[in-house]
């Protein structure tokens, strides 16, 4: 047997060669699958015109992972490059909340990460002219240590700048993460009803 493929087609002789035009090969079957290249090829069979065989389909690609939502054409994300991507929510909310409702978007309570950001939020507050605090994704665990939403020290954040006698836990009870108008973190009582930033991930 000989089988001869070619990069632009492939021709497949089976049997010893005969007379020109003809090969003699008794009973060959009219397949063959070629695995390399994947292009249409010919068998012939004695005494007849060479027909095309179709290569075999091949098999259905796996599944694409999920595309990451692009959340700069979310309904009321905004886009700020080389910053972030963040939604104001006017509607008040508890910190609890307000948590809950940035996660129901698959976003995060906003944490600051640097001075940019911060004069952001104090912009993004200026514009819908809301004078006071903020919630922020940072609250106050058992060790008396501020940790943001997604479990780092609030001081890792490269953004730790407090107002004045603050943090102070007024009457042991302020333990969420507050914005004053600002720009300056503060701690506050959780169930007050104030508005926030929600931050998408990048």
């Amino acid at each position: 047997m000989d089988a001869r493929a070619f990069a632009w087609a492939c021709v497949l002789v089976l049997g010893a060669a005969g007379a020109a035009g003809q090969v003699k090969t008794p009973k060959a079957p009219l397949t063959y699958v070629n695995n390399s290249q994947c292009e249409p090829c010919q068998a012939c069979q004695p005494c007849a015109p060479c027909v095309q065989r179709p290569c075999p389909a091949p098999a259905p690609a796996p599944p694409l992972p999920p595309c990451r939502t692009p959340w700069a054409l979310v309904a009321k994300y905004r886009s700020h490059p080389g910053i972030g991507v963040y939604r104001l929510h006017t509607q008040r909310a508890t910190w609890s909340e307000a948590k809950k409702i940035c996660e129901a978007d698959g976003t995060h309570l906003a944490v600051i990460n640097s001075q940019a950001e911060a004069d952001l939020f104090k912009k993004f507050y200026q514009e819908a002219r809301i004078s006071d605090w903020f919630f922020l994704g940072f609250s106050r665990g058992k060790d008396g240590k501020f940790y943001t939403v997604q479990g780092r020290p609030l001081s890792s954040t490269g953004y730790a700048r407090w107002g004045a006698n603050e943090p102070n836990n007024a009457h042991g009870s302020e333990h969420c993460g507050f914005m004053l108008a600002s720009g300056l973190l503060a701690d506050g009582w959780c169930d007050a009803r104030l508005t926030f930033i929600c931050e998408a991930p990048l």
